[in-house]
């Protein structure tokens, strides 16, 4: 994890590396670099869950 955006649940984001982006369903607020990023969108819940839980540099592990 290389970035974390914080704010209300409408602009919280988690940055991976330069690979890919999470947010919510209804996040607004992609920073310039963020655009080109492909993005997975995730529930307002699930993606609090996962903010809250880790800090920037953590290894992140997704799975299908």
């Amino acid at each position: 994890l290389t970035g974390k955006t914080d704010g209300s649940p409408g602009k919280m984001s988690l940055v991976v590396q330069d690979a890919f982006i999470i947010h919510g369903k209804r996040y607004s607020g992609r920073q310039k670099r963020e655009k080109s990023l492909p993005a997975m969108v995730v529930g307002r819940k699930d993606l609090a869950a996962i903010y809250y839980a880790v800090e920037q540099g953590t290894m992140l592990y997704i799975y299908r």
